[in-house]
């Protein structure tokens, strides 16, 4: 069984390698900021500033304080008018579409670029790592 995991965690990383290593460098990334003892408060500030740049649903908020300034919403309200919390950096037709099943009510749709649909995959990798999952094992066993 350890030998298959192995298998399956080299295979893993062989792929990454051999398409940018965007995975495992966004691993380095989230490890690095969860180990840091710094304010990383920039990062957030610079989502909002691409939100307030590329959003029309947040082109006319100031970010002068920041976050406290945006207003809270939830799956309908971006579910009635998607196409205002799309950003214009991206053509939707170039996002993949992932949607949820609905089992907390209401299923939902979101819009990735394939840089995005990595750093999903590192969040993952790095948080299943905490709870002791390595890449390559399997999820359970029959």
């Amino acid at each position: 069984m350890e030998f298959l995991s192995n298998i399956r965690r080299l295979l893993f990383m062989i792929s990454d390698k051999l398409t940018g290593s965007v995975v495992f460098k966004n691993v380095k990334e989230i490890n690095d900021f969860l180990n840091s003892d710094s304010n990383n408060n920039h990062q957030l500030i610079r989502l909002l500033q691409h939100a307030t740049a590329t959003v029309p649903n947040y082109k006319t908020k100031d970010l002068v304080s920041g976050i406290q300034d945006f207003p809270v919403i939830n799956k309908s309200i971006i579910k009635s008018n998607i196409s205002v919390f799309l950003s214009e950096k991206y053509k939707k037709e170039n996002l993949l579409s992932l949607t949820t099943s609905g089992s907390t009510g209401t299923p939902f749709t979101v819009f990735q670029d394939i840089l995005k649909k990595k750093r999903n995959t590192a969040d993952t990798i790095v948080f299943a790592d905490k709870a002791g999952y390595r890449i390559g094992e399997k999820n359970y066993t029959t």
